[in-house]
């Protein structure tokens, strides 16, 4: 080997050596950083030289960073965050429509309607006297008033729910811009050096990460290590190019139903698909609004507002059809004046629109609780009213009232639970997907150290190969002179 070469070779293994030592640098340097994958050094030995003798070593390269990613991992760890984002969200919404329906407390209304109807007892025992009479009608507009708390409160919550959907689509707006520039980045170091950046290629996961949290977005990856984002097999980034999506509001014509949707925009602004997202926060808006939270769902979901509309609106038109037919202590003649107890403002009778009829709010004697005019004392239709608390009609299933409306509070319950569940479930298979990628692509500061003295002696040992490289070379110059 001559003089020259053997420097060559020593300047080489420096070079190699100083490189690992600054990998092995940053990534202790990085052993905190949020979805940072550890990198090592490739080394490969470099083309050997040949000699009257053989063939010659030249030393070595550092040829390539190695990453320890896994698609598998990361494709988990996604699809599990979607789920468990859409848990947490459905979480926060049943817990706030368990508040709202305050069951089971004195101001529920499951309560309240109970109250109501036994006031028609306590009436049938004297309906002539006033003082009972009115008590009917405090009642009733008890009742009245605290549907009306309970739909508005509901009405607010769906506002709620399209606030943060609003906000999260312009997260997503810009995660899916982050992941294009980010995809950009990486193409173009990719076409200059054959390799992705894996600092960007960290970036980007962790932004793809955050967009399936929202949207349970799915990928592929291109050939020039660039990614395709896909939502419910929508394409949203491609390559370097990302969709801008917009959240919609629809309105039925005939039953008045309020759709949010969210769609796929081009540049003028048109809608060019809908974007459905099938699990992620966003899918559990959706769902909240479109379906739980609407008070005239026309889906196959469960909507509380709905079902709570529903059982007004049965209360109401059996106690009408009591009313219609009765008397109150000043009505004469033979037909009945048809005077309605529960009224609406407007169409069907629901929790927001439900009124107590102005004459008999106006004067508890318009109470109809006499199937016979000039009866003072006739408490037919009282008895009747009274009786709807033990209506099995109330449904077609057979149940009363009570029973109705213990179903809803029920299924409530039980979606508020399985929301917990998922929510607790899911946090524990996050957490051991995280732990599993964590043991392959994270920092191991022991690992780190070892490696740190490695390329330490190997450095050393290049520079003293240098050095004695250099000796001999002062010398044969120092032999010449």
């Amino acid at each position: 080997m001559g003089t020259f070469t053997a420097l060559e070779t020593s300047k080489r293994g420096l070079m190699a050596h100083q490189y690992a030592l600054n990998v092995t640098s940053n990534n202790i340097n990085n052993v905190n950083t949020a979805g940072y994958s550890r990198r090592t050094t490739e080394m490969t030995e470099t083309t050997p030289s040949s000699s009257v003798q053989g063939y010659v070593g030249t030393g070595v390269t550092a040829d390539s960073l190695r990453t320890y990613r896994e698609e598998f991992f990361d494709k988990e760890i996604r699809s599990s965050l979607a789920r468990q984002a859409g848990y947490d969200t459905d979480e926060k919404v049943y817990e706030k429509v368990e508040a709202i329906l305050a069951e089971p407390t004195k101001s529920g209304i499951g309560e309240v309607v109970h109250k109501f109807l036994s006031t028609f007892e306590d009436v049938a025992d004297n309906p002539q006297n006033l003082s009972l009479r009115d008590f009917v009608v405090e009642s009733a507009q008890t009742l009245t008033d605290r549907l009306h708390a309970t739909a508005s409160s509901l009405d607010a919550t769906r506002n709620d729910v399209l606030r943060d959907m609003s906000a999260d689509v312009d997260s997503v707006n810009k995660l899916l811009s982050s992941i294009a520039e980010l995809n950009k980045s990486i193409e173009n170091e990719y076409a200059s050096t054959g390799t992705a950046p894996q600092t960007y290629v960290d970036e980007r996961e962790k932004a793809i990460e955050e967009l399936a949290e929202f949207t349970g977005a799915t990928i592929t990856e291109d050939d020039n290590a660039q990614v395709n984002v896909y939502i419910n097999g929508v394409n949203v980034v491609t390559g370097r190019i990302a969709s801008t999506l917009r959240l919609d509001k629809t309105v039925n014509e005939v039953s008045g139903e309020i759709t949010a949707q969210v769609s796929r925009v081009n540049s003028t602004g048109k809608v060019t698909e809908s974007v459905s997202p099938t699990s992620g926060s966003m899918a559990s808006q959706l769902k909240s609004y479109n379906s739980l939270l609407d008070p005239v769902d026309s889906s196959s979901d469960y909507s509380v507002y709905t079902e709570l509309n529903e059982y007004v609106s049965t209360l109401a038109e059996k106690i009408n059809m009591i009313s219609v037919s009765g008397y109150g202590l000043n009505d004469t003649g033979e037909i009945p004046p048809g005077r309605t107890f529960f009224d609406s403002s407007n169409g069907e009778i629901t929790a927001a629109n439900i009124t107590l009829n102005e004459e008999i709010a106006a004067d508890s004697a318009n109470l109809t609780l006499s199937d016979s005019a000039g009866e003072a004392g006739n408490n037919v239709k009282a008895l009747e009213f009274a009786r709807v608390a033990n209506d099995t009609t109330f449904n077609a299933a057979g149940q009363t009232h009570a029973e109705v409306y213990a179903g809803i509070l029920g299924k409530v319950g039980t979606q508020y639970s399985d929301a917990q569940s998922g929510v607790k479930t899911m946090q524990t298979v996050v957490d051991q997907l995280e732990s599993q990628r964590d043991s392959m692509i994270g920092v191991d500061l022991d690992e780190e150290a070892i490696d740190l003295v490695k390329y330490q002696k190997a450095y050393e040992a290049s520079a003293r190969v240098l050095n004695t490289t250099n000796e001999i070379l002062q010398t044969l110059i120092n032999l010449g002179a």
